[in-house]
């Protein structure tokens, strides 16, 4: 079909029978195409209307108990009266806010510096400060101890004896920090006593102990206890957030098997009132500005926040999925979510705005599955229609093809025989006209009018050569006598032909073969032809001065080459694809001049082809060009 196709294309004559075809093939086919997609568009939206028809009253059941879910929190007690540890074990959530009755915020615990312990330092722990950073570290120990004896303020001295334990644990002076650690440890005036950031000394002390108390004695154990408990408990005093995580990560990081469950769900709640310090506390789920994080106010004081996962977990866990039909998935579509492929989708809850409950089939291709069956006679039909309309396209298109290239070949062949036998008959008539009109013409001038009309009558016997072979080609009248042939008998008739037929031009050709008792499976006459017609072109376009040779030779074990070159004008590289079509000519202006039809080249292929092989062509313009083909050698002459 495309061979068909191209060959018409490429004929100036076949161009509105081509298009005529083309839309002939082209319209039906769309037609039925549009159809048939028409059909399966059908059946899918009715498939999925059945389908939702069936699943709406098991999504709509399940909006009632996502809803309860959220009911059933506003009832809690228990959510207005606990700790955070418990809130967030009751619930699930990852972490919670919770404000008081009044709207102050209570957990997360965040550093108020308004709110904060306020007293100036002395001029004497000043000035330690500003000299701790140039001299020894034991000595600004013993400056931080003997200020913790004379000054007479609580937060002063707790201080004081803090940042001497640190002192002294940078000298390495591990008894004297732990001596200083015990002392705040366990004396009851600096149980609550705070820093400037409202952070209890305590702690610091505790941990500072265990950094330098061996870690099989009593007392590490007993303060590691209490210090855990501390950061877990959420009872007073008070810990701040910033420093329970901070603590808290001192501790998994110096004692990797202490496990503080609460610390990221503080650092959750840290973070989202770090980025909205005066979060909404409206009763319906609300996406934070945390990136997966999803709010919920109690009444207006405990703030659950979920990660997206666990909201999700959640909140499917609570939906009736035996109801769910085989092949199906329920799942929850958040408001910045599309969701496409569901089958059914509905409104989540009245808490959730802009959550959906969709329905899908687990295998996107399952629907596709119940639709197939009900489309396969759309199918069939219309494979059967265009089948047909190819078919019969294809009959149209050959029926076509036989009928341009027959009117292309009469019109080529009644404009070729008419142009070129007419030049030759003319100008003989115009020789026999002046013989006859002169009786005594010199002898000199006679041969050479005798001459030219030899010359015509060659040429003219070479055209009427061409048009034959030619035709019995073409009409495959021609029988090819492809038999054994011994290379030397080829020589012989090439040899013979080119003296009959290239007389004046004879001197001119050069024959090379160095191959001697060797045999080919060939027509020995209808390669004579193809080398007589290779010549020819070699000769008709190039200089009269120059030579054109034949070679012969073995390029391998197996092949014998014939390569005809010329030193001529070359042929453009656009037309090396055109030269082997019938009647074309690369240079018409010569070809005139010259004589042929373009029937050459083509007579060449075809020879070629029924040897099963092909011709090479190289040629650049002005400096000439080179033929070659090649023949399998026989080894022995049978």
């Amino acid at each position: 079909m495309l061979n068909v196709l191209r060959e018409l294309k490429s004929s100036s004559a076949s161009s509105f029978y081509w298009l005529a075809a083309f839309l002939f093939l082209l319209f039906p086919s769309i037609y039925v195409i549009y159809l048939l997609d028409s059909f399966i568009k059908t059946e899918q939206n009715a498939q999925k209307n059945e389908i939702r028809q069936s699943f709406t009253g098991t999504l709509h059941s399940n909006t009632v108990n996502l809803s309860n879910h959220w009911i059933n929190l506003e009832k809690s007690t228990l959510l207005q009266n606990s700790l955070p540890g418990n809130i967030l074990t009751q619930t699930g959530a990852d972490s919670v806010i919770i404000h008081d009755k009044k709207g102050k915020m209570t957990f997360p615990v965040t550093f108020d510096e308004k709110a904060s312990l306020s007293f100036l330092f002395s001029n004497e722990l000043q000035n330690i400060i500003i000299r701790s950073k140039e001299q020894p570290a034991a000595q600004t120990a013993k400056e931080y101890l003997e200020l913790s004896r004379v000054t007479e303020k609580p937060t002063e001295v707790a201080i004081a004896l803090i940042e001497a334990a640190r002192a002294y644990e940078e000298a390495g002076q591990k008894v004297n920090a732990l001596e200083i650690c015990s002392k705040l440890m366990f004396i009851d005036k600096f149980k609550n006593v705070r820093d400037t950031k409202n952070n209890l000394i305590l702690l610091e002390a505790k941990f500072i102990f265990l950094k330098l108390e061996p870690k099989r004695s009593h007392k590490f154990t007993e303060v590691l206890a209490d210090l855990v408990f501390m950061l877990s408990s959420y009872d007073a005093p008070q810990i701040t957030t910033e420093q329970r995580l901070n603590l808290s990560q001192k501790i998994t990081s110096t004692f990797p098997d202490i496990f503080l469950p609460l610390s990221k769900a503080e650092k959750i709640a840290l973070d989202l009132i770090k980025h909205t310090p005066n979060p909404d506390r409206r009763n319906i789920l609300l996406k934070t500005k945390l990136k997966n994080y999803w709010q919920y106010t109690v009444n207006g004081r405990v703030t659950l926040i979920y990660s997206e996962d666990t909201l999700q977990e959640q909140l499917l866990s609570t939906l009736e999925l035996a109801e769910i039909p085989d092949k199906t998935i329920i799942s929850l579509v958040p408001p910045d979510e599309k969701n496409t492929d569901s089958i059914v989708s509905t409104e989540a809850a009245y808490r959730m705005p802009g959550w959906r409950l969709s329905l899908n089939f687990i295998d996107p291709l399952h629907l596709k599955g119940l639709i197939d069956e009900r489309v396969k006679i759309y199918r069939m039909t219309s494979s059967l229609i265009i089948g047909f309309s190819l078919l019969m396209g294809l009959i149209l298109l050959r029926d076509m093809k036989k009928k341009v290239q027959l009117a292309d070949l009469k019109n080529n062949l009644v404009a070729n025989v008419t142009h070129e036998l007419k030049t030759p008959l003319a100008s003989s008539r115009i020789l026999l006209d002046t013989l006859l009109l002169h009786e005594n013409i010199p002898k000199q001038k006679l041969q050479d009018y005798i001459r030219h009309l030899s010359t015509e009558n060659n040429r003219l016997c070479n055209l009427v050569e061409h048009f034959l072979a030619f035709s019995k080609l073409d009409k495959n009248q021609y029988t090819f006598q492809i038999k054994t042939t011994s290379l030397d008998e080829l020589i012989d008739y090439l040899e013979e032909a080119i003296n009959g037929r290239f007389v004046k031009e004879r001197r001119r050709i050069d024959i090379e073969c160095i191959e001697e008792n060797v045999f080919l499976n060939a027509d020995i006459q209808a390669l004579v032809t193809v080398l007589l017609n290779l010549i020819e072109n070699a000769l008709k376009f190039s200089d009269e001065t120059e030579k054109v040779k034949l070679n012969i030779e073995k390029r391998d074990l197996n092949k014998l080459s014939f390569t005809v070159s010329d030193k001529g004008i070359g042929i453009p590289p656009k037309q090396l694809n055109q030269i082997f079509l019938r009647f074309f000519q690369t240079d018409s202006r010569l070809s005139k001049e010259q004589g042929g039809c373009g029937l050459g080249l083509s007579i060449v292929k075809t020879v070629l082809d029924a040897h099963q092989t092909k011709v090479a062509v190289s040629s650049k313009l002005n400096k000439g060009s080179q033929f070659s083909f090649q023949l399998p050698i026989i080894k022995e002459a049978l």
